[in-house]
Formats: C-alpha cells, structure tokens, sequence
C-alpha cells in the first residue's frame, strides 16, 4: 500500500490469510452504507423521487460490481500465492528474497527520507529562529491605548503595577512567542528588549532604568511558562533539564540539621540546701 502510516498498513500475512468470505462481509457492508448515504444526500436535496429508477439501476450495477470484486480479490490472492510459490529454493536452504529486500530497502529509504527531511526542517527553523532576533529589537505595533499614553508623554502610567505596564508586557511577550518562538531569552536579548522600551517610552537608557524593564520582562515570560508548564514541549524540556542538574551555577546547598546528643549523666542540683 502507497500508504504513508507504514505502521497502519495491513501485513502480507494478514493479507493472504484473509478468507474470501471476510473480504465479501466488508465490502458488502460499505456498499451499503455509501447507498444509505446517496439516498440520504438525494432525498434532502429535493432530488429522492427523480432518481428512483437510477438508484435501482445502481442497485443492479453494485450487484454486478460485487461479482467484479470477489472475482477480482479471488485473482488477487492468486497472483500472490503464485509469486510466494516461485521463490527459487537456493543452496544451503536459503531462499532468494531480492525482489522482497527490494520492497523492503524502498520502505526504509522513505522511511530514512521522511525522517532526514524532518530533521533538516527542524534544524532550519531553529536556525532561522535563532537568525531573525538581532540585536535592535523592534516593538510591534502598539495598541491605541498605549499610543495615546506615549503621544501624550503620560510615562507616569507605565510605573510598576500599572495598567498600561502589564498591556505593554503582554504585547511584547505575544510578539516574541510567535514571532521568534523564544520563551528563555538570554541576558542580550532581554536588554535588547529593554532598549527598545525606552527608546519608544522616550526615556533616558540609563542602567537603573533599563535594569527595572529586565526584571518586569523576566517576571513575565517566568509567569506565563508557569501556565504552559503541561502544553509546551519546549519548557517541559528546560524543566526536566533543570530537575536533572544539567544547568551552569552553584548547586543548591543542602541544609544538614544536626541534633544535638542526648545526656546520659543524671546532675546533682540542690534543693533546700540538700543535694538531691
């Protein structure tokens, strides 16, 4: 079968095994099932009673056509015992299965081949990913609430726990996620996003400055990976790696709590001037 689920097709085992009357039971049902379905389709179009006699017609045709297909699946097992029985029996018990490695090399060469082109598409979008985010990041286009704000010189609302700060982060999140596929930017990337801000923001790019915007951007691509924690591949990935200790830094240092030994050696107190 020109299939390309190699593993859904059908084996040649099954396939000979299959008795003739296995074969008449499936296509008997499907023949009628698709005549349900054309009369169904006929008789809500309207068109039921004017193709009366041409579904009788069919009806003598399927049954015609049946004949046609047992005599058809009957010369088709056939030519396959056939082929099965002209194996030429080798020296030393081995059979000559060249025309079935043949087969068999195809499949593993489409299989090679579909697998080699994913990889390649894998490996040239991460590439291409990877290529797109330069240096100068550029914001997207803004909403018109933000617009007004930064037309107005308004900068008083993009302070911490404001509004228009957390629109504006979310802006720039979506179009990083779907633009650059990037939910872990790197130290570079975030100050390139930092600048962009407050070049559109009007504000001097001061360390302080840009320092606030870095931690506001690294507190919004934590939060909304912590909400894709179950769906994305890529930050189950980066987790698992994390669990596994694969990550450059100091290990977590391990608190040890020590219990102090117990004392054996009962003490003498006095007690009215006795010792007890």
């Amino acid at each position: 079968m020109n299939s390309i689920f190699l593993g859904e097709d059908i084996d040649g085992d099954t396939l000979f095994n299959l008795p003739q009357s296995m074969i008449f039971e499936i296509v008997t049902k499907l023949k009628e099932r698709v005549r349900f379905l054309t009369e169904h389709r006929a008789l809500f179009n309207g068109s039921y009673k004017n193709n009366i006699e041409k579904t009788s017609s069919d009806i003598q045709s399927n049954d015609f056509n049946d004949n046609n297909v047992q005599q058809t699946v009957q010369e088709t097992f056939t030519n396959q015992y056939t082929t099965l029985s002209n194996v030429a029996y080798l020296n030393e018990g081995q059979y000559d299965l060249s025309a079935y490695d043949s087969s068999i090399n195809n499949i593993d060469i489409d299989e090679e081949t579909v697998g080699s082109k994913q990889d390649t598409n894998d490996t040239e979008k991460e590439n291409k990913v990877e290529s797109k985010f330069s240096d100068v990041y550029i914001l997207p286009d803004l909403p018109n609430k933000i617009r007004q704000l930064i037309s107005t010189q308004e900068i008083k609302h993009f302070r911490n726990h404001t509004n228009s700060r957390r629109l504006l982060l979310d802006v720039i999140f979506a179009d990083v996620t779907e633009k650059y596929s990037l939910l872990y930017p790197n130290a570079k990337q975030y100050k390139s996003i930092a600048t962009a801000i407050l070049k559109e923001l009007n504000i001097t790019n001061s360390d302080r400055a840009s320092s606030e915007w870095i931690e506001g951007l690294k507190g919004k691509f934590k939060g909304e990976r912590r909400l894709l924690q179950e769906i994305s591949e890529q930050v189950q990935k980066m987790k698992q790696k994390q669990k596994h200790g694969n990550v450059i830094g100091r290990p977590l240092k391990q608190n040890v709590n020590e219990v102090a030994a117990r004392r054996e050696v009962c003490a003498n107190y006095l007690y009215n001037g006795e010792m007890t």
